[in-house]
């Protein structure tokens, strides 16, 4: 292993999607359970995660889904819900190996996340070299070009990169193309890990 890359949510940034359904629940009068029945990850979610349109066409998308009418600025407050935090304990022990080993991020977002967790958290992601954003270099997990073009960017082959995530389907993925792999299935696996890793280093 020669470098680290980590997703961001559920790995080093909490989400709580119950918020965000919170929040459009009470803003356009609808049953919350009904906007968890109608929601599902579409082809818009995935365009606007590869920077293809824009909020505005993306809560287009979202009204005819889920039903509901929303301001635009209803439907930004509430998409940003999702950010909830840290893993302060995560970030503790990849900070703790610091500079020894390149770290790096690869995310799968959007503009507007990206803007809010910027502002939120950006002080404590200095650790990291890089942050790859899906909706800027228009490419996203767990698609195989994906995975190739951070890797060769960061200047490693896929095979010296241990690549920990959360998502099952991007893990797969990134085994696909040769990473090393650690499925964060809850964030003292990740804990456990990176503290290995400074304890080798």
């Amino acid at each position: 292993m020669k470098a680290l890359l980590y997703d961001m949510g559920g790995v080093l940034v909490r989400t709580d999607h119950e918020a965000v359904f919170r929040h459009w629940s009470k803003a356009a009068g609808e049953p919350i359970a009904n906007l968890r029945h109608r929601w599902q990850a579409s082809d818009a979610y995935r365009a606007f995660e590869v920077g293809s349109i824009d909020f505005e066409e993306f809560a287009g998308s979202l009204s005819r889904q889920l039903q509901i009418t929303l301001s635009l600025e209803d439907w930004q407050s509430g998409w940003n819900q999702l950010l909830a935090g840290t893993f302060d304990d995560v970030l503790a022990e990849a900070e703790r190996i610091g500079g020894a080993i390149p770290q790096c991020i690869f995310t799968n977002t959007n503009p507007v996340h990206e803007a809010c967790w910027r502002k939120l958290y950006g002080h404590r992601l200095s650790t990291f070299r890089h942050i790859y954003v899906s909706s800027t270099i228009g490419l996203r997990k767990p698609n195989a070009d994906a995975y190739q073009h951070v890797a060769e960017d960061m200047g490693f082959a896929c095979e010296e990169i241990t690549f920990l995530d959360d998502n099952a389907d991007n893990i797969a993925g990134a085994e696909a193309v040769g990473m090393q792999t650690v499925h964060v299935t809850h964030p003292a696996v990740a804990e456990r890990f990176l503290a290995s890793v400074h304890a080798s280093g």
